[in-house]
């Protein structure tokens, strides 16, 4: 269980390390970053984790593949940002101005990117870990 559980880890930051150098080279020779392929990378491989997740732990419900999905895609969403940044020498809360995710993060976060992901991260946790606690 433990081995299923650091494979789907170590498998989905290999993931991230890889979008992360894929898209600093396209950032570092200037190119444009295609953000609709990398929402399509992410969520295929998401999907795929998460199907791999239930179907590993024989736990078939509609609200662990949502969470755990959910979970995957909060989690990148923080990783690769930082990561980025701190690959091109930015500062962490640094926001590009192509996606859209962060011009709804310069809407919405207040400045404060990172915080607001990982309050949505904690809020995701709280639902679903109270939805479970109101099930069993």
């Amino acid at each position: 269980m433990i081995v299923a559980i650091l494979g789907l880890i170590g498998s989905w930051l290999l993931f991230i390390i890889f979008m992360v150098n894929e898209n600093y080279i396209t950032i570092k020779y200037d190119q444009i970053v295609n953000h609709a392929h990398n929402a399509i990378m992410t969520s295929f491989m998401a999907t795929i984790l998460s199907l791999f997740y239930v179907f590993y732990f024989d736990s078939q419900t509609i609200i662990q593949l949502a969470y755990v999905l959910l979970w995957l895609l909060l989690s990148y969403w923080i990783v690769f940002d930082i990561w980025l940044n701190l690959k091109r020498k930015l500062p962490i809360q640094y926001l590009g101005k192509g996606a859209k995710l962060d011009r709804f993060l310069r809407k919405y976060s207040f400045g404060q990117p990172i915080a607001f992901k990982l309050i949505c991260i904690t809020v995701l946790n709280i639902v679903y870990y109270g939805y479970c606690s109101l099930v069993i």
